[in-house]
This record gives structure tokens, sequence and C-alpha cells, in this order.
């Protein structure tokens, strides 16, 4: 009576790490021989990056096995990490036997989503700011149903949004079907606001196989000041003698303050001054052909500001009563007229 042990082992080629990362080695050990053996072990070395209940020897005990008796069964191993992984079994027996089944081979692989946000680190207030999220798949296998989702900076609103990306609530929101392994995805998103601080435009990727990722990009709003100037002549033509009222509207249409504006006056020599009131005190005496606004500190977003002369019609004329504006902000100032008919 001669026992004879023989093994096989099978793992499957290829193995996606996803919602599970066990995978089974397939196990067969068989006498073929003649007469009965006992205390039969399996035992196989797990390559770093493989495991069985925490340890890196995978050790069964088959018992005894008959003349002709074949056993089957699983070993489930964890894998750690894609690679690629070689596993040889041997089973031995009380009397000496040995036998090595043939090395198998695993190859693991995992899909690694990478996500990166980029955009301008400073911009106006009230002119959209673009970002460019790029979605990379640095893993082995293809990520599948990949997800990008952008939040909507707080205060700011969606201007629009490139490959279909689609607003839901605060989200704004893209899908793939299947991004490979070493392909990228590229997509843009414009926000506006007017409101000012830094706007964070937060980005998240995921995948069904994937851990989600998260990127941030920064960009500080900078208001921007604008000057409108307006002057009107509430009466003309008027008679020499007669008074003419000249209002001086200085309005900020832009996002940011202006401070310390000054308005100069000049009046022609065919006028005298009557009064000049307004936002800010005049220094004018009415001796000098150009009154000067003592300076206005703030003038808000949005804000106007108001200023009145008066002035009396002492020779005629097709007279031009001009006004200078200017700020802090201002590189140079701003300057209006006003045409008023003066006659006899």
């Amino acid at each position: 009576m001669a026992p004879e042990l023989t093994l096989a082992t099978l793992l499957p080629r290829e193995f996606e790490i996803c919602e599970t990362d066990n995978v089974d080695l397939e196990i067969r050990v068989s006498n073929t021989g003649s007469g009965t053996t006992s205390d039969v072990v399996v035992e196989a070395k797990l390559p770093e990056g493989l495991s069985y209940e925490g340890r890196s020897v995978f050790r069964h005990n088959v018992g005894t096995l008959k003349a002709g008796e074949r056993k089957k069964f699983n070993a489930p191993l964890k894998v750690h990490a894609p690679g690629r992984y070689a596993v040889q079994a041997t089973a031995k027996s009380n009397n000496g036997m040995s036998t090595d089944a043939a090395t198998v081979t695993l190859t693991a692989r995992e899909s690694d989503l990478q996500v990166q946000t980029a955009g301008p680190s400073e911009e106006y207030l009230g002119i959209p700011v673009e970002y460019e999220i790029l979605v990379r798949n640095d893993g082995s296998a293809t990520a599948r149903e990949v997800k990008i989702e952008s939040v909507v900076p707080t205060g700011a609103e969606l201007v629009d949004a490139s490959s279909g990306g689609k607003l839901d609530g605060n989200l704004v929101h893209w899908e793939i079907t299947e991004l490979p392994a070493g392909q990228t995805a590229l997509f843009r998103v414009r926000y506006e606001s007017q409101d000012g601080g830094v706007m964070r435009n937060v980005v998240t990727a995921k995948s069904l196989c994937s851990s989600d990722t998260t990127a941030i990009a920064r960009t500080k709003l900078r208001g921007v000041a604008s000057m409108v100037v307006e002057v009107v002549d509430t009466e003309d033509p008027i008679k020499v003698g007669d008074e003419e009222v000249y209002k001086i509207r200085v309005t900020n249409q832009g996002s940011a303050p202006e401070t310390n504006v000054m308005v100069e006056c000049t009046i022609p020599g065919e006028m005298r001054l009557v009064s000049a009131n307004g936002a800010s005190e005049t220094n004018g005496n009415g001796r000098s052909d150009d009154i000067y606004f003592r300076p206005l500190r703030e003038l808000k977003a949005g804000e106007t500001a108001e200023w009145e002369v008066k002035v009396q019609g002492i020779q005629p004329g097709d007279l031009r009563f001009a006004v200078t504006v200017d700020s802090d902000q201002h590189n140079r100032p701003v300057r209006e007229t006003e045409a008023t008919r003066v006659f006899n």
C-alpha cells in the first residue's frame, strides 16, 4: 500500500481591489496512491502584500486522506496593495511525503483618483473667476462611476460649467462612466461674487472603487473703485444778473470705496460765485476762479455724493463751468464741463 500526495492551487489571474480586498486561494489536495496517509498539512508562505488572518503564512491541517480521496477548501487571502504576487503551496504528511503545487500568480489592481484645481490668486469683484479641475487616475485599474463635485463658494453664484456640469443645490457636479488607468479628465467652472474676501473652490472626486480625494484653490477678491461724475445746470440760458445753480453728482459704481474724494470747480470769468455747499465744505471765497471742496473722507461702493454751486452771470457769453474730481484710487482725475448761455 503506497499513498501519494498531489496538490493543486488556483488563484484568479486578475483581481481588482474594490468593495472587498479578499481573494480566495483554492486548494485541492489528493491522495492518488493506494494507501491511507494521515496528518496531512498544507502550507504556503505569502509574499509581502498578502496575508491570511493577519499572518504571512497560510497553514491548514487537512487530516487523514484515504486512497483516492480528495479534499478541497478555500483560503481567503487579504490583498493589502496592488501588485503582482506569486504563491506556492506545499503539502506534507506524517510519513514524510511532500509535494509542491505549481506557482500561481495574482495581479491585483486598484484605481487611484487624484484631483487638482487651480485658479487665479487674485481677481476683482464682479468678474467671473475661472477654476480648472483636473482629475487623474494614478492607479492600475479603471475607475468606474466617477463623480466630481465643486462646492459653490459662499456668497458666489455659478456662471457656467464645462462638459455638462450641473448645479444641484450648492454643488456643481460631473459624472464619468469610466476613467482608465493613467488617463485624465479636465473640467472648468466659473463663479462670480460681489463679496470681498477669499473665494474657495473645494473639489472632491470619488469613484466606485477609490477613496475620495479633495483639492482646494483660493482666490483673493479685490474691490475696484469707479467714479462717475455728472454736472448739470438748472437754468439755461440765463440773463446777465440772474443766478445759475450747478449740481455736481459723484457716484461710486465700483466695488471698493473711494477715499479722499476731492472736487474742484472752475468758474468762468463772466460769472461770480454766490454760494457753494454739499457733501464736504468749501474753502472758496468768491474772489477766485477756482473753488476747492475739502476732501470727502469716503464714498462707499454704490453711494452718491452731491455738491451745489450757485453763481451769478455778470457778462454775456457761451460759458463753460468745469469740474475736476480726484481720489486716492485714481491716477488721473475725472473732468466734466457744463455749457451755459448768458445773454443781455
